[in-house]
């Protein structure tokens, strides 16, 4: 998906009021849009690529520690 979903968007803010999650987006600096219908929008690509590289095959070639 291209943006946060509601329920993402509230656990990354910690709040459940828009108004409230707006002034959190705007303290953690996580520049967000407000649609006409007044919810917030926050694009993935805006959390500094905490998603990317999921699935791929970089991903899958996690070094692991060496434990000897």
């Amino acid at each position: 998906m291209l943006c946060l979903t509601e329920a993402e968007i509230s656990q990354l803010t910690g709040k459940k009021r828009l108004s409230a999650q707006l002034r959190a987006l705007r303290f953690m600096a996580i520049d967000h849009k407000q649609r006409p219908d007044g919810s917030a929008m926050v694009l993935r690509s805006q959390l500094g690529g905490a998603n990317e590289g999921a699935g791929t095959e970089a991903a899958k070639k996690r070094t692991q520690p060496n434990w000897n």
